[in-house]
């Protein structure tokens, strides 16, 4: 009677057992129990989770569903109390100054006091009306000798078309596309703590006629970071008019410029450059990313995320050896502003040379493998960043930057119209920029609204 090879699981093609020999076959009957054990021991350990409540550790459950065990019981311990007033960073413009001074001793009741110091606090208060309104009116004449009506101009800045002043504006622009405020929050806002009742329609109008008055500071930052030697770029997705799309940011130590496009391929970026070739690029190691600049410094944070990635999947040998490298990069980057030329040398020489060593370990995994060969292929994209010390090691200036729009994106969840995603993109390449020099959004939007371009540090204020 042939025995039907039933526990010989992955085995195709293997003889029956009759022709077996003896030591062949207590082989195969030995593998074939331990296999039988390995699988009651599964079948045991998923039994158990059925018959128990699911938990994150237990089942698919997600962490924010699961219960959490209260924390044990803290004895109390009160704070030392602090002498004096709070110490609170004072404002640098007060409106008015409230000066108090004692009349009497308190203790003995004497006249004759003299001045030892002085303690001084702030204290703020919302003005009963926060928004000035002027009333224009213009009075119409006419002339006794030829009897024409003649109309007055009115004052620059207080024409009929701008109902609104640059300071107005600006806030509108900083509650809409900066605290991503919904319009219909936003008009309940200014109702309420302002006063004013404004349309959602002139909220819109606001924004299109303010993006056409910050133009020449948004060509400003694109003519500098296109002209800059070391660029940053990195993209994200974007719905627009019911779409995908994507929005590349552009950007230097202290320009940011974003730029919205149908394409993430590599066409929108050298549409950006033109004729421009800057001698560095930093990015993340996606394809259309590559090809500009002379030089090229990939991402060691997203490399490192592969890396640890091929480790989790079973590469313990080159992807384990290719995070510390990285790592050890990244820390001699951070270092580098207080180090000499000279020792900045002897450190890149030692990783590089550490370099030759990780590319020579073989991989055990396909991940690994694919590492590798970006690895000997592009090894001089990893200490670039020790060879210029204008140049970082990361792209985390980019990820920062673009985070804001990140969170906006799952508020307003996209755009109507490409009209809305260049006004946009404009709004926050002027407050990104404004935060990167030291000025407030509300600063900088208030210069860019003025037709004037963002100065490139604090030395201006900004007009009325």
């Amino acid at each position: 009677m042939r025995l039907v090879p039933a526990i010989w699981w992955g085995m195709a093609g293997h003889p029956a057992y009759e022709e077996l020999s003896r030591e062949q076959l207590i082989e195969a009957l030995t593998v074939a129990h331990a296999r039988i054990a390995a699988l009651e021991a599964q079948v045991a350990e998923l039994a158990a989770k059925r018959d128990g409540k699911p938990t994150p550790q237990n089942s698919s459950l997600p962490p924010s569903q699961g219960d959490k065990p209260n924390r044990p019981e803290r004895r109390h311990q009160d704070r030392p109390k602090r002498s004096g007033f709070h110490r609170r960073a004072l404002h640098p413009d007060p409106d008015q100054l409230v000066q108090c001074r004692p009349v009497v001793c308190d203790y003995c009741g004497g006249a004759e006091l003299e001045v030892v110091t002085e303690e001084d606090y702030d204290h703020h208060e919302l003005a009963p009306r926060p928004v000035q309104v002027t009333r224009v009116r213009l009075v119409v004449c006419t002339c006794a000798t030829c009897g024409h009506r003649t109309k007055p101009q009115p004052p620059e800045g207080l024409e009929p078309n701008r109902l609104v002043g640059a300071r107005l504006r600006a806030f509108l622009l900083l509650m809409r596309h900066h605290l991503d405020a919904p319009l219909r929050r936003l008009r309940a806002m200014l109702d309420e703590a302002f006063g004013l009742q404004l349309s959602e329609g002139f909220l819109v109008a606001t924004t299109e006629r303010a993006v056409g008055a910050m133009a020449p500071a948004v060509r400003a930052l694109a003519a500098e970071v296109r002209t800059a030697p070391v660029i940053l770029s990195d993209e994200t997705g974007l719905r627009v008019d019911g779409r995908a799309a994507h929005l590349w940011l552009f950007r230097t130590a202290d320009a940011v410029f974003f730029q919205v496009a149908p394409s993430r391929a590599k066409a929108v970026v050298e549409d950006f450059l033109g004729t421009a070739e800057p001698a560095c690029w930093v990015s993340d190691r996606y394809g259309g990313q590559r090809g500009f600049g002379r030089e090229r410094q990939a991402c060691l944070a997203h490399l490192r995320r592969d890396a640890v990635g091929a480790v989790e999947r079973g590469d313990t040998a080159f992807a384990a050896a290719l995070e510390q490298l990285v790592l050890a990069i990244m820390t001699a980057d951070r270092r580098k502003p207080h180090w000499t030329d000279r020792t900045l040398a002897e450190r890149r020489r030692v990783l590089e040379n550490r370099v030759d060593a990780v590319v020579a370990i073989l991989p055990l995994h396909p991940d690994g493998e694919r590492l590798r060969r970006w690895l000997k292929a592009h090894r001089d994209e990893l200490t670039l960043c020790l060879r210029r010390r204008d140049v970082p090691a990361t792209n985390n200036a980019s990820e920062r930057a673009l985070r804001p729009v990140v969170t906006a994106r799952k508020v307003f969840g996209g755009l109507r119209s490409w009209a809305g995603a260049h006004a946009l993109a404009a709004i926050r390449s002027v407050i990104a920029t404004a935060r990167a020099r030291g000025m407030s959004a509300m600063e900088g939007l208030t210069i860019a609204l003025a037709g004037q371009v963002l100065p490139p540090a604090r030395t201006l204020n900004p007009p009325a």
